[in-house]
């Protein structure tokens, strides 16, 4: 099974930087069915894994990238992954700065 060519697109960004349209998401995607779902979609052409913190499937993503890496289905140029810092960070960081500096 291959990606449609729509699935293949790509955002041209100014820099010369091109982002994949079409992601996998990761949400829900733990142990070793979450492994073997992304190594499938890695497998059938998918250049970009959707995940954030909340997540927490780090391991998971990692380990897949580094498998379709080590088993020759992925070059590790042109693969990128996504991760998305939530306001939480962001909020607990201004809460210490207020703390230290008031």
């Amino acid at each position: 099974m291959e990606l449609s060519n729509l699935s293949k697109s790509v955002f041209r960004c100014k820099s010369g930087f091109s982002i994949p349209a079409v992601g996998l998401g990761t949400y829900k995607l733990n142990g070793v069915s979450g492994v073997s779902a992304m190594k499938h979609a890695i497998k059938t052409g998918y250049k970009l894994l959707d995940t954030a913190f909340i997540y927490k499937n780090e391991t998971e993503v990692g380990q897949a990238i580094a498998e379709s890496v080590e088993e020759g289905v992925l070059k590790s140029r042109g693969t990128g992954f996504n991760e998305k810092i939530i306001n939480y960070f962001i909020i607990k960081l201004k809460s210490m700065k207020k703390r230290i500096f008031s």
